[in-house]
């Protein structure tokens, strides 16, 4: 009986450590609305957020949806649009992706991108803490500590976000309620994400509306990420998800009267296979 119990603690240790892990723990609140062969969406109704699940082994993940305008610069559409222009029979959704100049349109995007080798940009906005997620050409999938042109330079897929503890915009920006949008990552079977080598068998994309950055990690950990498999992508009003006819938003444009529906340059494309 002893024995037993030890068994059932390590087990428990293990699912809320998420070190060891291999798989996810759905927080209480979240319920499942869509599942497919590759990926399933769940969301938390009364805490305003919702959690792509993205099987690394089974479904696909593109970093290119984009359409060139001028140079280095993009245009930006709504999410409706990219949608209707982008999605196919296997889009299970589209999430908002690389940081960029919302001041600009077309506009030129913030951080590093690469999809299936093909550089889109190596601009660097800034001196602000950096997170990397890299999808090889094998499919290993890995969350980096920083950015470094190696990443850039040798790997198939390359998308450049921050560090969660980054206080984007400052003025403790990180502290007010409004749109989030993280990524995060299960390692597979017994492998430590805190180890360099260690890929993921889950990625995880949260979008969520009026969140602190303390309060929407706090929630993100209950899945079972490890905060060093955590990255910051664009969040406030561009923090958005579109799976067919149901579009969530992060956060209400101040004076718009179209809501919160703010264009994008970059999205990231998540198919069922």
């Amino acid at each position: 009986m002893f024995v037993k119990t030890k068994a059932v603690v390590l087990v428990l240790m293990i699912m809320f450590t998420g070190l060891n892990a291999g798989s996810y723990t759905v927080p209480n609140g979240f319920s499942l609305i869509k599942n497919s062969y590759g990926a399933k969406l769940y969301r938390n109704y009364y805490a305003h957020m919702y959690a792509v699940v993205v099987d690394m082994d089974k479904a696909t993940i593109n970093f290119d949806t984009l359409e060139n305008s001028y140079g280095d610069k993009y245009e930006k559409y709504t999410m409706q649009k990219w949608w209707n222009d982008y999605s196919d029979y296997r889009t299970f959704a589209i999430v908002n992706g690389q940081f960029f100049n919302h001041l600009q349109n077309p506009s030129k995007l913030a951080f590093p991108l690469k999809s299936n080798w093909n550089i889109i940009t190596s601009h660097v906005d800034d001196n602000l803490a950096k997170r990397t997620l890299i999808i090889n050409n094998d499919g290993t999938t890995y969350i980096k500590n920083g950015y470094s042109s190696y990443y850039l330079n040798n790997t198939k897929n390359v998308i450049v976000g921050l560090n969660p503890s980054v206080d984007k915009g400052g003025f403790l920006k990180s502290l007010a309620p409004i749109g989030r949008n993280y990524i995060g990552g299960i390692s597979k079977g017994n492998c430590n994400p805190n180890i360099a080598t260690c890929s993921y068998k889950y990625l995880i994309f949260f979008i969520g509306e009026k969140h602190s950055q303390p309060n929407f990690l706090s929630r993100i950990r209950q899945w079972g990420v490890s905060d060093k498999s955590i990255v910051m992508m664009d969040g406030s009003a561009s923090s958005q998800l579109i799976f067919g006819n149901i579009k969530v938003y992060g956060y209400k444009i101040p004076g718009s009267n179209s809501g919160r529906k703010r264009p994008v340059p970059h999205v990231i494309t998540i198919n069922k296979w």
